[in-house]
């Protein structure tokens, strides 16, 4: 087994048995849309899963996965594909400078969060 985090490889039959939990969970709302909802429901769901050989390395899975999420957020809005979501937002310059100001802070924040782990 390979630890999805920081990719060392791992005895599944010497691994404690512990259902991880996320230290901090993370929140960007924007508008009535919370950007990394879906993230954190599915690290709910996968906390039983052996993706991980610990939960340090849960937590830096789970803030990688943020940051992935994100990144991909500015990416489609700059590129229009999420419309509907982001549509106030893209029809106006101010809007679609501070929510790429708010994203980028949340990611350096993300960043620095992971630090902690390492």
């Amino acid at each position: 087994m390979v630890c999805e985090s920081d990719r060392k490889i791992f005895n599944k039959k010497k691994k404690i048995e512990n259902n991880y939990t996320i230290d901090n969970l993370q929140t960007l709302i924007i508008g009535n849309y919370d950007l990394l909802e879906d993230v954190t429901r599915s690290f709910e769901y996968m906390k039983h899963e052996e993706k991980v050989c610990s939960s340090k390395c849960f937590n830096i899975l789970y803030l990688n996965k943020c940051i992935e999420e994100l990144q991909a957020q500015l990416n489609m809005m700059f590129m229009e594909e999420n419309i509907t979501t982001f549509k106030s937002i893209i029809d106006n310059k101010e809007k679609r400078e501070n929510f790429k100001l708010i994203v980028n802070n949340k990611i350096n924040e993300l960043e620095k969060c992971k630090q902690n782990y390492l």
